[in-house]
């Protein structure tokens, strides 16, 4: 191939088969769109192309509230320059006294400078009061600098004991007490003579309060020797003696048994103040009458170990056995149709198993009045009030009838440790006390119709109950402590006491205080 030449030629020029080009010098406008740039006709290509500058412009705007948009005019490639105005700003007065919003003024872009005004306070005094108080600022004011508080005006009283409750309040213009003082009770000591016929009253004499103490002068009571006859006959103490503390007698011949002298024993037995005062001569009788005794005295036929009991007392119209009276008596038949009140301890560990006791009369019944008894059944009609501990510890019980008996709070422990229980009526019942049927172990079933009030591990240990009916549709009992059932119906079936209550009050026992956490089941299917 042969290298050819360049000719630089004012016109094309045809040298053989070879055209030469025409190259073209252009100028163009700069844009905000993408441009594209050719040769006219007539030219192959350009030489140069001369781009003139962008046409920018320069703005002012000014501030505002919100964003804002700033675009070069028409005819204008864009900004060479953008200037804010400064914002306006204004500067604003208050007044102060209440909460306010404040804001710029239309036209003012915010708020340069806020003037808030000295504020005005006041100091006050008051004085305490018994009521609530509400404290506000005198006109002109728009607070508090200072408040100051009067000390409450308090008295210091003095007051008498009374054997009355008694309220003590200030005086008027008194806002309360500061100190109350209370002079001592005025009490008397007093001396006072026992007597044979039982309990003697001491009360104070007017204008004292109560008693400090009493003495009781001892009684002079004679030792008597009586000789048995076929006749009843009547002992009574000596001139210058109060009564009598023992009555020996004496010893009968073949002809005359004891048990002659006991049919025909007929005095009233008394025998206060010491618990070896046992008539000695009754030792050997086992049966004893009395026909016209009304009362049975402190410890007059208190039986000790020693001594062989007696088992048949007869005494139709004896109408109280006062403390201690029959205490250890091995009683297996006792016929006391008019009784009408039994002291403390007064068939205590009297009875013998097997045997029945029945005192058809009875109305009220000391503390351990039966305490640790040998009966296996007890029937009591009447008996509407006792002590605590009644049947306590009398293990051979079985049955007891009580269908009066109330109950109060102070009843505790009537049935404590009755183990051999199975059958008890309270038809009448209102206040079960604390450990009333404690560690009644053979006690299964138990119907309440008139309960109110259940104490302190009322059934505590009573493992075998299994139902506790309480139809009474009026009133839901109150369950003092949720022991009350403590160990109460373990060896059921259920494991639990099932209560038994009217189906129109299980939502009343279920929302009561203590029974929806008590250790039983509650049933509404009466």
């Amino acid at each position: 191939m042969a290298n050819i030449g360049f000719l630089e030629l004012d016109e094309p020029t045809l040298i053989g088969e070879i055209n030469l080009f025409r190259l073209q010098e252009k100028e163009a406008s700069a844009s905000t769109q993408e441009q594209t740039i050719v040769p006219d006709a007539g030219y192959s290509g350009m030489d140069s192309v001369v781009i003139s500058a962008a046409m920018l412009q320069n703005k002012t705007a000014s501030a505002a509230e919100t964003a804002q948009e700033i675009l070069p005019d028409s005819d204008y490639y864009g900004l060479g320059k953008v200037t804010i105005l400064p914002a306006p700003l204004e500067t604003v007065n208050v007044v102060v006294g209440q909460a306010q919003e404040i804001h710029p003024t239309a036209g003012n872009y915010g708020i340069k400078q806020v003037n808030v005004p000295a504020v005005s306070l006041q100091e006050k005094t008051v004085t305490a009061s018994q009521t609530a108080q509400e404290i506000l600022p005198d006109a002109g004011y728009v607070g508090f600098s200072k408040i100051n508080v009067n000390p409450a005006l308090l008295e210091e009283i003095t007051a008498t004991a009374t054997e009355i409750a008694q309220e003590i309040l200030p005086t008027a213009g008194k806002y309360g007490i500061s100190k109350v003082t209370v002079n001592p009770a005025l009490l008397q000591t007093k001396t006072a003579n026992a007597t044979a016929l039982g309990n003697v009253d001491v009360t104070a004499d007017a204008g004292y309060y109560g008693l400090k103490k009493v003495t009781i002068s001892r009684l002079l009571l004679q030792d008597k020797l009586v000789n048995p006859t076929t006749v009843s006959q009547q002992v009574e103490a000596d001139d210058g003696y109060d009564g009598l503390r023992r009555v020996t007698v004496g010893t009968a011949t073949d002809n005359l048994p004891a048990a002659t002298f006991a049919d025909r024993y007929d005095f009233t037995i008394n025998a206060p103040n010491e618990y070896d005062t046992t008539f000695y001569g009754l030792q050997q009788i086992s049966s004893l009458t009395l026909p016209d005794a009304t009362s049975i005295g402190i410890y007059a036929l208190y039986t000790q170990a020693a001594i062989p009991p007696i088992s048949t007392l007869n005494a139709p119209a004896c109408e109280s056995v006062l403390s201690y009276g029959l205490y250890g008596c091995a009683l297996t038949n006792c016929n006391m149709p008019a009784l009408k009140s039994a002291g403390n301890y007064a068939f205590a560990q009297s009875g013998q198993r097997g045997a029945t006791l029945s005192l058809p009369a009875l109305q009220t019944a000391g503390d351990y009045a039966f305490n640790n008894s040998k009966y296996n059944v007890a029937n009591l009609p009447e008996l509407v009030s006792s002590g605590q501990r009644l049947f306590a510890s009398a293990t051979a019980l079985t049955t007891c009838n009580m269908p009066k008996f109330v109950g109060t709070v102070t009843s505790q422990r009537i049935f404590d440790s009755c183990s051999a229980l199975t059958s008890v009526d309270l038809s009448n019942c209102e206040i079960l006390a604390n450990y009333f049927f404690r560690n009644c172990t053979n006690l299964t079933s138990l119907t309440l119709p008139k309960l109110t009030d259940i104490e302190s591990l009322a059934f505590n240990g009573a493992s075998k109950l299994a139902d506790l009916y309480l139809p009474n549709t009026e009133t839901v009992p109150t369950l003092a402590n949720v022991n009350a059932f403590t160990s109460a119906g373990t060896q059921t079936t259920a494991g639990k006491v099932t209560v038994h209550v009217p189906a129109s009050m299980l939502s009343s026992y279920q929302s009561a205080t203590n029974w929806s956490v008590a250790n039983i089941v509650l049933v509404g299917d009466l």
